[in-house]
């Protein structure tokens, strides 16, 4: 595979994985190792948490999702925002849209052959 090939692959997956941890802060609350935790078992792949933590605090500077410590305690816990909320269902309506049709498409070029 070129080099070309799995920069656009992890391109592709870095966004995919930001969704993810969107839609997981929709389901509750959480904190960064457990959204870790979540991601890794997801693709099934060990991570370095500074992956994670960097799309953490890209989402949050996007307004995508908040963290807030509770005092007296060093974890940092994790909520998605309205924003993120109109987002996450905006990209999901879009993804669900784009697999449709890449789907039908399969479909149709499988009944040329």
């Amino acid at each position: 595979m070129s080099i070309d090939n799995k920069l656009l692959i992890w391109n592709v997956a870095r966004g995919v994985l930001k969704l993810y941890i969107l839609w997981l802060l929709d389901q509750r609350p959480m904190h960064g190792y457990e959204i870790t935790k979540r991601v890794e078992r997801l693709i099934d792949v060990r991570l370095s948490p500074s992956i994670v933590y960097s799309f953490l605090y890209k989402l949050e500077k996007l307004g995508l999702i908040r963290g807030r410590r509770k005092r007296g305690q060093n974890v940092k816990m994790y909520t998605i925002t309205c924003k993120g909320c109109k987002v996450l269902r905006d990209l999901s309506n879009r993804l669900s849209s784009f697999l449709k049709e890449l789907s039908e498409e399969e479909d149709t070029s499988k009944s040329k052959d």
